[in-house]
């Protein structure tokens, strides 16, 4: 199961935005958002951006 900060992050790379752009938002070291992004690919056995907006599509996240 995804944390909230994760759907979160989720949901900023699907619409499209930069690990950096992210980290700005969120007020996060560019490193902070790299790991979550890891753990999201890992928990939800995914390995590409078009799996994630698939799965978000899926699952109603966007």
């Amino acid at each position: 199961m995804l944390s909230n900060r994760e759907v979160t992050i989720l949901r900023y790379l699907v619409s499209g935005l930069s690990n950096k752009e992210i980290a700005d938002k969120l007020l996060l070291s560019n490193k902070t958002v790299s790991a979550h992004k890891s753990n999201i690919y890992g928990k939800l056995g995914l390995h590409s951006i078009v799996e994630l907006i698939d799965y978000a599509k899926l699952y109603e996240l966007i």
